[in-house]
């Protein structure tokens, strides 16, 4: 079970002052400290009803790109399959590729599904 988190200084990539802000002043550390402790909470809570369900699952995660990370994590770990869940990301959204299933699928080199 894999939760993927996005690190803080990638979210003002294109802000300089946002971006040397969250840099001096130790924020970014802070919410990526967070991230990561949330991400494991999810993935052992995510594992944890996969060994329910009859799976043999150990929680992950990672730090980087959702749908880069979910790949290369499943070539690391040579994943029989990938089993994602869709977001349901509705209207002007959902018209652009590039989510994070979108990107997947075109990427990932196993056998994947996509649960809505």
């Amino acid at each position: 079970m894999l939760c993927v988190w996005l690190p803080a200084a990638s979210m003002t990539a294109l802000d300089p002052v946002g971006d040397a802000v969250g840099r001096l002043s130790g924020i970014y550390s802070q919410l990526d400290a967070e991230a990561g402790a949330s991400a494991d909470r999810h993935a052992r809570a995510g594992a944890a009803v996969a060994r329910r369900a009859g799976f043999d699952a150990e929680p992950m995660t990672a730090r980087g790109t959702a749908w880069s990370e979910i790949v290369r994590v499943a070539g690391e770990v040579d994943a029989a399959a990938v089993v994602l869940g869709a977001h349901g990301a509705g209207g002007l959204v959902s018209a652009f590729p590039g989510t994070v299933a979108t990107r997947v699928l075109h990427h990932c080199r196993r056998p994947t599904m996509v649960i809505p």
